[in-house]
């Protein structure tokens, strides 16, 4: 799990140009497209209980719908206007990733092994997932 420190949320900041909201144990960054309208809330929570442990989650609320990830592990800041939130094991991987111009993709359960495998064998339903999670495999321990 990532413990959040001041260093964490000033990087997002300025990765989103946006200060957050603060409350007693999260953060909410507010981002509008200029251009599109659309809007993105990216709320971190920190120390939420559960069954005697600590989470955190990483919540996106858009115009299209809202999106959780629990106990995420990594934050990866990918150029030009994206953040990554990973959570994952030996096996399964899933993210969460957030644009500065009011995207957002989930993917979940995805099995690790469609990163390392041939894309040019892979079904089309899978390349997607496999394309944009390969970018993250060298990160993951």
């Amino acid at each position: 799990m990532v413990e959040f420190s001041e260093q964490n949320i000033s990087a997002i900041s300025k990765f989103l140009g946006t200060e957050p909201e603060k409350n007693e144990n999260s953060w909410c960054w507010k981002l509008v497209d200029p251009e599109t309208k659309n809007f993105l809330f990216l709320t971190i929570y920190q120390n939420i209980e559960l069954n005697g442990s600590k989470i955190n989650l990483a919540s996106v609320q858009t115009s299209f719908g809202y999106f959780e990830l629990h106990n995420f592990s990594k934050i990866i800041f990918v150029e030009p206007n994206e953040i990554a939130f990973l959570q994952y094991d030996t096996q399964k991987l899933n993210c969460l990733i957030v644009g500065k111009n009011c995207t957002c993709s989930l993917y979940s359960n995805i099995q690790r092994e469609i990163i390392k495998h041939n894309f040019a064998e892979l079904d089309s339903a899978l390349l997607l997932s496999a394309l944009q999670l390969a970018l993250f495999e060298e990160t993951l321990s």
